[in-house]
């Protein structure tokens, strides 16, 4: 059997995007620890970040879908294409995030 720690380096060598959620990196330490006697790798938990409005730097919630409802609702005047380009921006600033953390 792969340690956890073996198997997580071979994930991101094939998909280095991949993140599992707080709940299934708590699983997979469970079962490192169960099938090696302890874990091979430690995980930091993180937490929410709130979604900043581009436009107005309001917080719009903790989803995407909040971000992009708060656009609309908040921020009528601007054309649909506008909405997806705040978007497209939030995003960009996830994967920026991602790239540094």
């Amino acid at each position: 059997h792969l340690t956890l720690l073996q198997a997580w380096n071979e994930l991101k060598r094939v998909h280095h995007r991949s993140q599992p959620n707080d709940g299934f990196k708590r699983i997979l330490l469970e079962l490192d620890k169960k099938l090696h006697g302890s874990p091979s790798m430690e995980w930091q938990q993180r937490k929410p970040m709130m979604k900043l409005c581009p436009i107005c730097g309001k917080n719009a919630g903790l989803s995407t879908s909040s971000l992009k409802l708060h656009l609309q609702k908040s921020h009528k005047s601007i054309s649909s294409g506008s909405v997806d380009s705040a978007m497209t921006m939030e995003f960009q600033k996830i994967i920026g995030a991602v790239k540094i953390g």
